[in-house]
């Protein structure tokens, strides 16, 4: 388990800034409806800072509308880490939260609820909640209920935290005021699982049911593309081998490197599996060599029923529960 306390935390202040935090590049269909849901939350002590990446589409003439509400920046990156880490250095909350262009709060009281849970909870490191999946009308596709999680249950892919649907105290990320000089290890080409395992591994990660936000599945998402898989795989590599040797890691969370992999390897079969054959295959491989019994798993079962065709033999819900676009 995590060694939580190893890092104190200083108390709150009475009513804590909370940054939110916005990536985006060319989102003009679809960014008015994510700044609408932030400056209409209750929480009075609210920084919001967009991180645009030289929009050429219409993104910044909306986001003109709602000048002196929020904090634009506008310059070219290398990508949404980037854009998130200039984000962050701009930041002077005490909270913070990840909300892309595609998606928004699910009501005006979520900022306020999760202060308030913070205040409940002040040794979490982050707070966490449930989410909806909605279409591009932002129809409901079904509500995601999340449960209490085990760091190990992160590390090793069994379920996963949503950025959209959870924030983070700043002081987890910097030490007086300064971002701490080791976080570029893991976040220079690793996506939010980086996240989640730097914090997860030093702090308690609280799930406090609720929905937070709602999260858009519509065409231009690319995360289950192959060329997003195979890069995903490769930032999720990195972030499991930095936190194996990272002298901070306990012995026995360090031991669940080959894990970690296997179900890394097995979850990205099944979600290419049915379109990418060969892709697929090579992933399962790879995971069941690292841990055999995963052989036996649904997991496992789903991607073969997929691969073959037979998607309609599958219990409801064994496929993995995707994980969050990181473009922006």
């Amino acid at each position: 388990m995590p060694l939580v306390g190893s890092r104190d935390l200083i108390p709150l202040p009475d009513a804590p800034r909370v940054t939110v935090i916005t990536m985006c590049k060319d989102r003009a269909w679809c960014i008015e409806e994510c700044v609408r849901s932030v400056l209409a939350q209750d929480y009075p002590n609210i920084e919001y800072l967009v991180q645009d990446g030289a929009s050429q589409d219409g993104t910044l003439d909306v986001l003109a509308r709602y000048k002196g509400r929020l904090h634009l920046q506008s310059e070219r990156d290398r990508g949404p880490m980037d854009a998130f880490h200039k984000g962050l250095a701009r930041a002077t909350g005490d909270l913070f939260c990840i909300l892309l262009s595609d998606e928004r709060f699910f009501d005006r009281s979520v900022v306020s609820r999760t202060v308030a849970a913070f205040r409940e909870h002040p040794d979490a490191g982050a707070i966490y909640g449930d989410f909806r999946l909605v279409d591009a009308q932002y129809r409901e596709i079904r509500v995601e209920r999340k449960r209490p999680l085990a760091f190990e249950q992160i590390f090793c892919q069994e379920d996963f935290v949503s950025p959209c649907a959870a924030f983070v105290r700043v002081d987890t990320l910097r030490d007086n005021g300064q971002p701490r000089p080791d976080l570029r290890a893991f976040f220079d080409v690793i996506g939010d699982f980086g996240l989640w395992v730097y914090i997860g591994s030093r702090y308690r990660l609280q799930y406090v049911p609720g929905v937070i936000a709602d999260f858009m599945v519509h065409g231009d998402e690319i995360s289950h593309g192959l060329a997003h898989c195979r890069a995903y795989i490769r930032e999720c590599e990195t972030a499991i081998e930095r936190f194996h040797t990272d002298a901070y890691t306990p012995a026995d969370l360090a031991a669940l490197k080959q894990h970690a992999l296997a179900r890394l390897y097995l979850n990205y079969s099944n979600a290419l599996a049915g379109r990418y054959f060969r892709e697929a295959i090579r992933l399962a491989i790879k995971g069941i060599r690292r841990r055999p019994r995963l052989l036996f798993s649904k997991i496992f079962l789903a991607m073969v029923l997929k691969s073959a065709g037979l998607s309609a033999l599958l219990p409801a819900r064994t496929d993995i529960r995707r994980e969050l676009q990181v473009t922006p």
